[in-house]
């Protein structure tokens, strides 16, 4: 549903022409693109904002807003294989079961 707020342990899948927005509480972004599957394995947002995240299948952008930058976080984002590329405040990639 728009606006709930994800857990740990929480599972996302997107359908063929979907895509999905998840805002960070720190300010970052992460946006999944169609057919992917996703899941949230741990998130702390007291202090420090701390989250271990995985992409299982599908294209994927994590983003961190330039005024978000200042902020501390540790932030670990799982993926069997990837294909990925770092621009100045993100990383982008597309995860496969063949690469």
């Amino acid at each position: 549903m728009p606006g709930i707020e994800l857990e740990g342990r929480d599972r996302l899948r997107t359908g063929a022409r979907a895509r999905v927005l998840l805002r960070v509480p720190q300010g970052s972004t992460l946006k999944l693109g169609e057919n992917a599957r996703f899941g949230i394995e741990r998130v702390e947002a007291r202090g420090l904002f701390r989250a271990a995240l995985q992409v299982i299948a599908g294209a994927f952008r994590f983003t961190t807003d330039a005024l978000a930058r200042a902020r501390h976080r540790d932030v670990s984002i799982k993926v069997r294989n990837i294909t990925a590329g770092i621009p100045g405040n993100g990383v982008w990639g597309n995860a496969t079961a063949e690469r």
